[in-house]
């Protein structure tokens, strides 16, 4: 049965409409009287004594999908990421299915276990069945981080928490804090790549302005080459600054492109906290520069342009 596959989505697509097109034609035939007393009765035993199709499910469609997630893994996995496993998952592949998966999927290092978040580092999978959860694991995995993504069928899932870069966040101004940035570049970086950037912020108590972000690209001489300004347009956070919950974490993703014409040399890539009426920058708490700029990335640009 495990191989046959007839009791998969695909299948009873197709088969069970079928089978309660069936039931119905035989219920119309029979006559009214008997159609009520049968519904009727079958409400009533319903009510009395509900089923529950999960108990009655076979044991094999339960059985984790190593092979799908190891697959999955490999292409959302990063370096340095932890797994917590959930200790009401009811069942665990073996550790030899465990390790002939991950040899295939993962040729270079693979996650670091840990009991609870505490334990684990600033990326943490947290696999459970669902329902099931230990809710002191959850809250310890959960706690300073937030949720970026997830995996897999509800009695094997992984959900991917994740927390800031910085362990201490820089300030800007008396409450705005930035926790870091995540910079999604390739290692050799060529004119007309596109640089992802995921700013990470939150505030100690609600903002009484609404200020403007900049994330600024410098070139070698020091000159702006490229910009992207404003206020953040990212899905769950509020535009306005001043919308902001205390103690949230909030994500500011944008997004610059290198000129096509940019020279060879080393670049930077800047933020800065400013005030959009009058441009007024507000000053960091430290690493800043002269300009009142956090340099967040240095990357050397592979060009054959010049001048």
């Amino acid at each position: 049965r495990e191989n046959s596959a007839l009791f998969t989505t695909r299948y009873l697509t197709f088969t069970m409409p079928a089978a309660f097109s069936l039931i119905g034609i035989g219920l119309a035939a029979l006559p009214r009287r008997w159609l009520v007393q049968v519904g009727t009765g079958a409400v009533l035993v319903l009510a009395l004594a509900p089923w529950q199709p999960f108990d009655h499910r076979p044991s094999y469609s339960d059985y984790p999908p190593v092979r799908d997630f190891m697959r999955a893994m490999a292409h959302m996995y990063q370096p340095g990421d932890w797994l917590v496993v959930d200790p009401a998952l009811r069942h665990w592949p073996s550790s030899l299915e465990w390790w002939y998966y991950k040899s295939i999927y993962f040729k270079h290092g693979h996650f670091q276990f840990a009991q609870n978040g505490t334990q684990a580092g600033r990326r943490v999978w947290h696999l459970v069945r669902q329902g099931g959860e230990n809710p002191a694991i959850t809250a310890s995995v959960q706690q300073g981080r937030l949720m970026r993504a997830f995996w897999g069928p509800w009695y094997f899932i992984a959900t991917l928490y994740e927390a800031p870069p910085l362990a201490e966040p820089i300030r800007f101004g008396n409450s705005l804090k930035f926790h870091g940035a995540d910079v999604k570049r390739t290692p050799m970086v060529h004119t007309g790549d596109v640089i992802e950037v995921t700013l990470w912020w939150s505030t100690d108590q609600p903002l009484p302005l609404d200020y403007s972000i900049g994330l600024y690209l410098i070139d070698p001489t020091g000159r702006l080459v490229a910009q992207a300004d404003g206020s953040p347009k990212t899905q769950g956070t509020p535009e306005q600054l001043s919308a902001w919950q205390p103690n949230t974490l909030y994500l500011d993703r944008r997004s610059l492109q290198m000129p096509y014409r940019a020279p060879y040399g080393y670049y930077k890539l800047a933020i800065a906290v400013y005030q959009w009426w009058d441009g007024t920058r507000l000053l960091p708490d430290r690493d800043s520069t002269p300009d009142q700029l956090v340099i967040i990335d240095q990357f050397e640009l592979w060009s054959y342009a010049f001048g």
